[in-house]
C-alpha cells in the first residue's frame, strides 16, 4: 500500500461512519472493493461513478450536491500527474478539449482555470445544501528548486486551497511490523487549515494493510497511562498476562476484539466523565 493509497483511507473512514447516501468518483479508477467493506462503509448506500473527463468529473459533483439526495461526495483523486519542469500538466481529471486537442503547451492553465469556475459554482451549491465534498489531491516538487516545503506546488493551481474549509496534510512517517512482518505504515495528519475550528493541530496515526486505521497503539498508550495495563519488570501486563514488546501488545489486542472492545469502552467512559466535570467546574466559576 502505497502513500497515495493510504491518502483514500481517510474519505473511506469517513463514509463508513456514515448511514445516508454517498457518492465515490474514482478518477483514478484505484478503488478496493476488499478495503471498502473491510472498513465497514455500506457498499449498498455508495455510489461509484468513473468519469472519463475534468468537466464531466465537476458536473457529477455540482449535480449530487444540487440533489440533496447525498450526505458525501469524494473525488479521488483531484490530479494524477505533473510535470513542471515543462510546465505541462498531464492529470487524472484531464480537461475534454484537451484530451481531444493536441499536446502543447496552450494548455497550461486551462485545469487551473475549469477548477476556478468549477468550484466556484459547487460553493455556491454547497451553501444550499448539507452534503459533505471531499477532494483528494496530491502535491509535487519543483525539480529545479531542491525538495522541502517551500517548493511544492500543489496540484491544479490555488482555487481548491481557497474554496476548501478543511485542508489536511497527510504524509508518511514509518513501517509498522509484527512478527518480523510489514502490517501497516504510520503516517501524520496535520490540520494546515480550518474555518471551523483552531488550525495546525496535528496527529499521529497507523493504518494497517488491508483492514485500515488501527487503534491498538492509541489505546495502549491510554490504557498506560490509566492505569489499566501495567508496564512493570521490563514488559506489559495485561488481562493477567505477561508481554515483552509493545509490538506483542498490540497484536494481542488485535487479535482479541473483546479485550480491546472492553478497554476503548473504558477509556471513553472516563474521558466523558472528566470533560463533563471540566464543564460543571466551567460553569460554576462563570457563575460565581
Amino acid at each position: 500500500m502505497s502513500l497515495t493509497s493510504t491518502v483514500r483511507v481517510l474519505p473511506l473512514l469517513i463514509l463508513s461512519s456514515l448511514t445516508g447516501y454517498c457518492a465515490y468518483l474514482a478518477v483514478e479508477n484505484l478503488i478496493d472493493p476488499s478495503l471498502v467493506e473491510a472498513m465497514g462503509v455500506d457498499t449498498e448506500n455508495l455510489l461509484v461513478a468513473r468519469p472519463n473527463s475534468a468537466e464531466n468529473t465537476l458536473s457529477i459533483v455540482n449535480t449530487l450536491v444540487n440533489s440533496r439526495s447525498v450526505d458525501v461526495i469524494v473525488v479521488d483523486s483531484l490530479f494524477r500527474l505533473v510535470w513542471i519542469e515543462r510546465k505541462l500538466n498531464v492529470a487524472a481529471l484531464v480537461p475534454e478539449c484537451e484530451l481531444l486537442g493536441m499536446i502543447d503547451s496552450k494548455s497550461v492553465d486551462m485545469q487551473s482555470q475549469l477548477m476556478t469556475q468549477a468550484l466556484r459554482k459547487i460553493q455556491h451549491s454547497l451553501c444550499l445544501s448539507q452534503a459533505l465534498v471531499i477532494f483528494v489531491n496530491q502535491v509535487r516538487m519543483k525539480s529545479s528548486k531542491g525538495f522541502d516545503e517551500a517548493n511544492e506546488v500543489t496540484c491544479g493551481g490555488n482555487a481548491l486551497k481557497f474554496y476548501a474549509a478543511v485542508r489536511m496534510r497527510i504524509t508518511r512517517k514509518e513501517l509498522l511490523h509484527c512478527q518480523d512482518k510489514i502490517t501497516g505504515i504510520g503516517i501524520s495528519i496535520e490540520i494546515i487549515k480550518n474555518k471551523m475550528a483552531p488550525a495546525l493541530k496535528k496527529v499521529d496515526l497507523e493504518i494497517e494493510f488491508g483492514r485500515g486505521f488501527r487503534s491498538e497503539a492509541e489505546i495502549l498508550a491510554m490504557a498506560l497511562d490509566h492505569g489499566i495495563i501495567i508496564r512493570k519488570g521490563g514488559g506489559y501486563w495485561i488481562k493477567r498476562k505477561f508481554f515483552k514488546h509493545k509490538q506483542e501488545v498490540e497484536c494481542f489486542l488485535a487479535e482479541n476484539s473483546d479485550v480491546t472492545e472492553e478497554l476503548a469502552n473504558w477509556l471513553k467512559n472516563q474521558l466523558f466523565e472528566r470533560e463533563q466535570k471540566m464543564g460543571e467546574s466551567a460553569e460554576h466559576f462563570s457563575c460565581s
